[in-house]
């Protein structure tokens, strides 16, 4: 064989180059294309243990709600009782509870009493020993009316939260003479029941409502405004006053001095024959 020339060791180089590139392309694809899917399986791996997380913790949430309002469930909380800076705490509730609600309760049915803020008008808790002697006390609330002193259930934080949606939208639909109340944890609205989330939803769908209509009504005065300043800038049309002088002025401009005296006198003979 003879030898190659230049030319066709150039070719054969760039042949072996093209292969090898080739070869490095394909091997990089198989690369990236493995690691892509051992990313997208951890990825995914991670997701799937951060819903279990996510309903771990929503149970843990529930159960502790739960165990929140199990240990709230037998108390009351006491408002604008007047207890003395000397006085047994104890003692003047129980007496309240005799003399006012005109309900016996011995001390064997209290399991805690305690002051939450300072001060001798300051809520006072009672933690009833049984769930019935504290609706007992519930029962017989309506003895407390003219006396500033008012007692509620010791609720947590989501139920007075709910609540609060509950009586707003009471207070709303007895405003419109519906047949309103708060049965549990519904507000009842002519026999139709609403959890205080349907009533948050229906606040949120509301709200979305209204900022629609006022970005609508942004839009029109922002339209109205355009059109005005438009007709503003717009040239009026000339009146015929306006119109006969343009003319006039036109006819000077371009006509010869010697036609327009031509033109003037034909007119005024015309005029002095009429």
């Amino acid at each position: 064989m003879g030898e190659l020339t230049n030319s066709q060791l150039f070719e054969k180089l760039l042949k072996e180059i093209k292969e090898q590139g080739d070869k490095i392309k394909e091997s990089i694809k198989l690369e990236i294309k493995t690691e892509n899917e051992r990313v997208i399986t951890k990825l995914d791996n991670t997701l799937g243990r951060i819903n279990v997380l996510e309903k771990n913790c929503l149970k843990i949430e529930n159960k502790c709600l739960q165990l929140d309002r199990l240990n709230r469930k037998n108390n009351v909380l006491i408002f604008g009782l007047d207890v003395p800076n000397n006085g047994n705490l104890i003692d003047v509730v129980l007496h309240f509870f005799h003399r006012i609600l005109e309900v016996q309760v011995s001390v064997l049915e209290i399991n805690n009493i305690y002051k939450i803020n300072a001060g001798r008008n300051g809520a006072i808790n009672v933690e009833f020993v049984s769930y019935l002697r504290k609706q007992l006390i519930i029962r017989n609330c309506n003895k407390l009316k003219d006396k500033n002193i008012y007692i509620v259930q010791d609720l947590c934080y989501e139920d007075r939260q709910n609540q609060k949606i509950l009586k707003k939208h009471l207070n709303i639909a007895r405003t419109k003479k519906y047949n309103a109340r708060i049965q549990g944890h519904y507000l009842v609205v002519n026999d139709e029941k609403f959890t205080a989330e349907q009533l948050r939803d229906k606040e949120e769908e509301q709200e979305e409502e209204e900022e629609e209509q006022e970005q609508e009504q942004e839009q029109e005065k922002v339209n109205c405004k355009s059109t005005e300043e438009k007709s503003l800038s717009a040239p009026q049309t000339p009146s015929q006053i306006g119109y006969f002088e343009d003319s006039i002025r036109q006819f000077v401009l371009t006509t010869p001095s010697s036609t327009r005296h031509e033109f003037i006198n034909k007119v005024s003979i015309e005029e002095e024959k009429k």
